[in-house]
């Protein structure tokens, strides 16, 4: 049981990198000519909170718990703007639950691993 709890802890940490990348080169590739363009786009306002979301997944190496529920309050923050902002919901799905699954997955396998089961 502690080996699949292992390998739920590394699918979480290894699906919350892929999701950072991704959505990370998203952000730079749609923000940046909005940048030189001189336009505020609909993408800037998000950019705190998925970078936000970005850290909780690089904290999670360390701390995984304290990382993954920064990534998951950041990832709700970021679903309530977007619902506010009236966004198709795949697009909602796409960023924040992208997030969140992996995050609880690490949650999930750190307090089992912690219990010994």
């Amino acid at each position: 049981m502690q080996k699949f709890l292992k390998i739920l802890i590394f699918i979480g940490l290894g699906l919350g990198i892929v999701a950072s990348l991704f959505i990370g080169g998203f952000m730079v590739g749609e923000g940046l000519p909005d940048l030189y363009n001189g336009k505020m786009g609909d993408l800037w306002p998000m950019i705190p909170l998925i970078t936000i979301s970005i850290v909780g997944v690089a904290f999670s190496f360390s701390k995984r718990v304290t990382g993954a529920l920064i990534s998951i309050g950041s990832s709700l923050l970021l679903g309530v703007f977007l619902i506010y902002k009236h966004t198709e919901t795949w697009i909602i799905a796409v960023y924040s639950i992208s997030f969140i699954v992996p995050a609880l997955l690490v949650i999930i396998g750190d307090y089992f691993q912690k219990r010994n089961y």
